[in-house]
């Protein structure tokens, strides 16, 4: 086989890339609220290690949920998983190849449901 002096072509990306249509802003957007979700996720199995340590430490760690500042946390991680599932339900439709509509409504559906479901389970424990 010969040898060429080809070099391979790289086209550079320019750093601002994701501002340059609304399309990647969104793009961006969505990858980042895997940010809050992870901090929640963590926050939740920090939880698990203090209530498999005792009451002592479970309760630091309820006190600890309880403050202002872990609330907002929470509240930002939730419009996150929000703003996830939207755009992801939106998305789906694209993947399967049919008409986005009914797909789109019954993922919104099924999360209203889950959510729902979810939420009167932790009244019920909570309550």
């Amino acid at each position: 086989m010969a040898e060429t002096n080809r070099r391979p072509l790289v086209r550079k990306t320019p750093r601002g890339w994701f501002f340059q249509n609304s399309s990647s802003r969104r793009y961006l957007l969505r990858e980042l609220t895997a940010l809050p979700m992870a901090a929640f996720a963590i926050h939740l199995l920090c939880g698990l290690v203090a209530l498999s340590r005792g009451p002592e430490v479970w309760a630091a760690w309820l006190a600890y949920s309880r403050h202002p500042l872990v609330l907002a946390a929470t509240a930002i991680a939730l419009a996150a998983t929000i703003l996830h599932a939207v755009t992801w339900f939106s998305l789906s439709a694209a993947v399967v190849k049919v008409a986005p509509k009914p797909v789109i409504v019954g993922l919104q559906v099924t999360f209203a449901l889950v959510a729902l479901g979810a939420a009167v389970t932790w009244l019920a424990v909570m309550g």
